[in-house]
């Protein structure tokens, strides 16, 4: 999975800074002058013919929205849907229906977002951004005839909107997703899906992939300003894979371009060279698109995720799947689907997080506390019968 639009967005403190100093007296300020010269068309009286989708958010954000999706395409099916998202999660956008016509540019040409969504001519502008101001700015400029947007709790966005949803710490974040489209006065009853075709994606050599029914994936590695948080120790994803290999299973381990190193170490370190050698335990991070390894967790046999986009990505595809959480709630940010187990490190500490950067001064990694043990148990609740 290439990761090079990610790396430069996930956890850029210097973008958070300009966004925060810079985007919070442009919102307010150009949010008021256009709200006392504006008039938005009721909303009963829309019947658009263009509806923009903006996406700024993580992979995991993109995958969760498409529920939104599914649902302005049931509330509009005469209407054409567009998706605007970043460099950092263009890597999803082949995983959207074919029918939504998707584009995505770098998060600091704000120029290009609004060009784009400008020369759409958009009836309706939905906004699904959850913190960023940049979000709030690009609809303020993007010509659309309706906006829709997150009100966010201290985030200072709500004025760049002609409609705004409490974004709610309470709710999962699909639900949350699904109330911008409420807004507009439409059923929103849909769940989020990918888009993953029986045949192989071109390029992918089933070859390299023996006895997929077969197949165990792992992802250890998490993104943002709080990745470290959300971790397991590395010996416990060692008990796991070697427990899975002696079961009979084959054991991949995922993630994207920049996290192959760290997968490679930790394959020297912590599994037997001749497990390598042999196939039985190898790494795909960096070495298979999103859609690729959407299509071969499909057919997998289980697998375990920390809490980011790869947890979505699995759960969405119907994998068995185990939710690790640290600073994560699984009903604010847990994986959907009928074969997720959640798993929450115990004790005090945990399951704190909304927006994804509010920890505490004193945080400290808390998946050390769930045991290797525990995280096979789910695996054979989920029907992994092989490894009891």
């Amino acid at each position: 999975m290439g990761d090079n639009g990610l790396r430069g967005e996930r956890g850029n403190l210097s973008l958070r800074r300009v966004d925060r100093l810079l985007g919070v007296p442009l919102v307010q300020g150009l949010g008021l002058l256009r709200r006392l010269r504006r008039r938005p068309k009721p909303v009963a009286a829309f019947c658009p013919e263009c509806v923009a989708v903006l996406c700024l958010g993580a992979i995991g954000d993109t995958l969760l929205a498409t529920a939104l999706l599914n649902a302005l395409a049931r509330a509009y099916p005469d209407a054409e849907i567009h998706v605007c998202a970043s460099a950092g999660n263009a890597a999803a956008l082949p995983l959207l229906d074919p029918r939504i016509a998707a584009a995505a540019f770098p998060i600091r040409d704000i120029a290009a977002f609004i060009r784009h969504l400008r020369g759409l001519k958009a009836d309706v502008l939905v906004d699904t951004t959850q913190w960023a101001r940049v979000g709030a700015l690009v609809s303020l400029f993007s010509g659309a005839r309706l906006t829709v947007g997150f009100d966010t709790p201290g985030q200072c966005r709500a004025r760049a909107y002609d409609l705004t949803v409490p974004h709610s710490a309470d709710r999962h974040e699909t639900e949350n997703f699904l109330a911008l489209a409420r807004a507009l006065g439409r059923d929103a009853d849909a769940v989020p899906s990918l888009y993953i075709p029986d045949a192989p994606p071109p390029g992918l050599v089933l070859e390299r992939f023996p006895r997929l029914e077969n197949t165990v994936y792992l992802h250890m590695f998490a993104s943002g300003v709080s990745a470290r948080l959300k971790e397991w120790p590395d010996e416990r994803w060692a008990a796991v894979a070697l427990a899975c290999c002696a079961a009979g299973y084959l054991v991949r381990f995922t993630g994207g371009l920049s996290d192959a190193p760290r997968a490679e170490r930790f394959l020297r370190e912590h599994i037997p060279a001749e497990l390598v050698r042999g196939g039985a335990v190898r790494s795909l991070a960096g070495k298979v698109s999103l859609p690729e390894l959407a299509w071969l967790m499909r057919r997998g046999a289980g697998a375990v995720s920390v809490n980011t986009g790869i947890l979505h990505l699995g759960a969405l595809s119907g994998i068995p799947i185990v939710d690790l959480h640290g600073p994560t709630r699984p009903a604010r940010w847990g994986g959907v689907g009928a074969n997720v187990v959640h798993l929450v490190a115990p004790g005090e500490g945990t399951a704190y997080l909304n927006l994804g950067f509010e920890n505490p001064p004193d945080a400290v990694p808390t998946l050390g506390r769930l045991s290797a043990e525990s995280v096979l148990r789910a695996l054979r609740d989920l029907g992994l019968t092989a490894l009891s």
